[in-house]
């Protein structure tokens, strides 16, 4: 009896794997999923919550049922040490702790299906500057089976961050830290005809900024993108498609306010081609290129186009062994409204189940912003490597350590960092 209600508490592995991922392509200003690997928080760590163990492991997470849902909450504690803790230029070393609580939560129904993913992580650093790095992510997903070949979807995404304001303007480093709210919505219609998958895609992003300096200028906008992908299903397991989009992004305070004084909003159109794939248990996920183009509304402005490339994949070449694989480009707007930098972001993961106890993380990332201004851009490289011990079903000691290179055209503007941290992980 009692071996029959713990089969019933474990979900299959395929339902804890993939997590949520964006609807849009990067250009629609998506709020990121709160396990994904190209946020600013660790790679490495995030392979460990998107890649779950087999549901029959004897570490994997039981969860909590609660009716029809299932919880699976973590915590992370750690203590670690860093050769430049703000990492900035010149940045001083030290010690920081820092505690990261996550849940997913999961629907167990026979039709539908929802999902809600949270993250909350805080720093606070015992010598440089002292101060405090709170950052939080929430997101959820709702699919509804309307019919046998028509599915809608609902999609939500909030995402809390402190900036640091030189990066708005570098006259400002001395000030305090604005913060940073992402949030963004999606209603997706899908419906089949035959082999042919038609999907009309509406999204809305907003990036709104709180506590700038006194007398700066208003940084908050809202990108309205509306999306249609057209998609032939050559097998279950492959599927090409192509996509278009249209998004208009308006500022709340359109003027740049300076001596040359732009109007800062644009329009965004896209267009991409892509596969999605769902290889069972060996290979999922979808992977797009396009071009995109960020068209100022003031001629005034220079417009941009870009090659863009996004995906989200998870490739298992064998039992105990997963790879990761993300990509995303973005447009980010520039203060002044005279230009715009392109931020190409791109991860590859692994994870592989060394021991039954024993987990092994790697991870590289790397980000290249773009800008049409002159000595703006910055590549960011980051590389990470990670272990994970498990005591028992509930309780691992974790280690990770990651080195980043940042490369500045602007004087000055190069910097690195070692980190190092040893913590404990609960689960449930």
């Amino acid at each position: 009896m009692q071996e029959d209600l713990r089969r019933q508490n474990r979900r299959p592995s395929a339902r804890l794997q993939p997590s949520n991922p964006p609807l849009a392509a990067g250009v629609a200003g998506e709020a990121l999923a709160a396990d994904s690997s190209v946020r600013t928080n660790r790679p490495a760590e995030a392979i460990g919550r998107i890649i779950r163990r087999d549901a029959d492991d004897p570490f994997a997470p039981v969860g909590i049922r609660a009716g029809s849902l299932i919880l699976y909450p973590e915590l992370i504690q750690t203590l670690g040490a860093s050769t430049n803790l703000d990492k900035i230029p010149g940045g001083e070393g030290g010690v920081f702790s820092e505690t990261t609580i996550s849940a997913r939560l999961l629907s167990d129904w026979s039709h539908d299906e929802a999902e809600l993913n949270s993250r909350l992580t805080f720093r606070r650093n015992f010598s440089g500057e002292n101060r405090d790095d709170p950052e939080a992510a929430v997101d959820g997903r709702l699919r509804f089976d309307l019919d046998r070949v028509t599915t809608a979807t609902l999609r939500g995404a909030v995402a809390y961050r402190r900036e640091d304001v030189s990066e708005l303007d570098p006259a400002l480093r001395n000030s305090d830290r604005p913060e940073v709210l992402n949030a963004s919505t999606s209603a997706q219609l899908q419906r089949g005809f035959g082999r042919l998958r038609v999907t009309a895609t509406g999204t809305a992003a907003r990036e709104a900024y709180f506590g700038l300096p006194s007398g700066s200028r208003d940084q908050s906008y809202t990108t309205l993108t509306a999306g249609l992908r057209t998609g032939y299903e050559l097998s279950p397991a492959l599927t090409p498609f192509i996509e278009g989009s249209v998004g208009w992004r308006l500022f709340d305070d359109s003027s740049n306010g300076g001596a040359n004084d732009v109007e800062r909003d644009s329009l965004l159109p896209s267009l991409r081609a892509g596969m999605a794939l769902d290889l069972t248990e060996k290979l999922t996920g979808e992977i797009a290129a396009g071009y995109a183009w960020n068209l100022p509304d003031d001629p005034a402005a220079e417009a941009t186009g870009t090659p863009t490339l996004d995906a989200n994949l998870v490739w298992s070449p064998r039992r105990g062994t997963d790879v990761t694989f993300a990509a995303r480009t973005a447009f980010d707007p520039d203060t002044t409204g005279q230009s715009t930098t392109t931020s190409y972001e791109g991860s590859i993961g692994l994870r592989h189940v060394l021991t039954a106890r024993t987990d092994l993380t790697a991870a590289l990332t790397a980000e290249y912003s773009d800008s049409t201004l002159p000595q703006a851009d910055e590549t960011t490289v980051t590389g990470e490597t990670g272990i994970t011990y498990w005591l028992n079903r509930t309780l691992a000691f974790t280690g990770l350590y990651s080195h980043q290179e940042v490369y500045a055209k602007s004087p000055g503007g190069d910097y690195s960092a070692d980190t190092i941290r040893l913590g404990v992980k609960l689960q449930r």
